[in-house]
């Protein structure tokens, strides 16, 4: 049975909110800047832990794997 998986947000939602935030004003309401959550670097190597942990399961990576911004990672991640 295939698991879908999605374990963070963009990077921006872990930076300062400020005019050039490119989140709607909606989605600024879940920023995690200077908050006691996970860091992104933190959720991806717990999500990679996992995808390791279980090499036989599929895991649907739910947007891009939430790496959409570096395909380069995305990209080893997937192999």
């Amino acid at each position: 049975m295939p698991v879908n998986l999605h374990v963070a947000d963009h990077l921006s939602c872990w930076t300062p909110l400020d005019v050039f935030q490119e989140r709607t004003l909606d989605y600024q309401l879940f920023n995690l800047y200077n908050t006691d959550a996970l860091s992104y670097s933190e959720l991806i190597e717990r999500r990679n832990k996992t995808l390791e942990k279980h090499p036989e399961t599929i895991f649907v990576a739910c947007h891009l794997g939430n790496q959409g911004h570096d395909l380069a990672t995305l990209s080893e991640t997937m192999d």
